[in-house]
């Protein structure tokens, strides 16, 4: 059978049936709030009252999510899941599903069951695969120095799905840098330019929720994106996170104490497209430069 990407329900069903007596499981997605969908006889769609990362004995939205980016990238996408001593091959599919009166993009799930104990019983420095596999997900998006997320994080918009489970439209992008950094590696040496900004990293991660995101573009510039908030909370949140990390000393000597300067972009209908993303940066680097020429809230 040929596994294509736009269905009516009947060819849906059809499929469904085909695939269910060869994987373990295969289920249609709706990414977006997390939701398994199910065809009935009338060829109506309805959302079942459970989660999909159910299965994986989760409790809320994978951080490995390959629906949310198989649903926006319109590629297909796979992964390892693991659930005790058992791992499962993972494929997501981005499809079509025609229906009476609309179309509707969702995601077709389909997952196998790995039978290779050679797989779960090797070990490396003592941990299990699944344990490495975990760690490598999680290297993959870490800058190494700051342990705050990378550019990749940012750049495939994991930051909007973190920790939720239904994708949140309210989205604001803060930039940020440190003021007179190069004087600071200049003057002080880079050993002590590099504490400064895991100082400052771990000061801006301890002063956002746990739904956002900190990540190190590079050099001294980060960002934080803040999701679900209101715009008139950008601002006393910026002035906050500048009078906190300005409690970093870095010389008792000369009694000199760490800077930030910060821009802001904010939207009420986030999109996670390449371009929508640039143009937000490109906001926020231009009212980070108002702020460095002006001091527009510098403490």
């Amino acid at each position: 059978m040929e596994l294509k990407n736009h269905f009516t329900a009947e060819e849906m069903k059809a499929t469904l049936a085909y695939l269910q007596a060869i994987f373990d499981v295969v289920r249609l997605v709706d990414p977006t709030d997390t939701s398994i969908l199910t065809l009935d006889a009338n060829n109506q769609l309805h959302k079942e009252p459970y989660t999909c990362f159910r299965i994986w004995n989760k409790e809320c939205r994978c951080s490995n999510c390959t629906g949310i980016t198989t649903f926006f990238c319109g590629c297909q996408k796979s992964k390892y899941e693991f659930i005790e001593n058992n791992i499962f091959y993972v494929i997501s599919k981005p499809i079509t599903l025609e229906l009476e009166a609309e179309t509707l993009p969702i995601v077709l799930e389909i997952v196998s069951h790995v039978d290779d104990q050679l797989l779960l019983e090797q070990k490396e420095n003592g941990k299990s695969i699944a344990e490495l596999v975990d760690e490598t997900s999680r290297k993959l998006y870490q800058d190494t120095l700051t342990s705050a997320y990378n550019r990749r994080f940012l750049d495939e918009f994991r930051f909007w799905h973190k920790g939720q489970n239904l994708l949140c439209s309210e989205v604001a992008l803060l930039l940020l840098d440190v003021r007179k950094f190069k004087s600071i590696n200049d003057t002080m040496g880079h050993l002590t330019g590099d504490q400064v900004l895991v100082q400052v990293a771990q000061t801006l991660q301890k002063n956002i929720r746990q739904q956002d995101s900190l990540i190190r573009l590079g050099g001294d510039e980060f960002v934080i994106i803040l999701t679900g908030c209101k715009e008139t909370e950008i601002i006393p949140k910026m002035v906050s996170l500048q009078k906190e990390v300005g409690k970093i000393c870095y010389s008792e000597e000369t009694q000199s104490y760490v800077g930030i300067d910060c821009g802001y972009a904010y939207t009420e209908n986030f999109k996670a497209e390449e371009p929508f993303l640039k143009e937000m940066l490109h906001t926020a680097d231009q009212w980070m430069y108002l702020e460095k020429s002006g001091g527009l809230h510098r403490m």
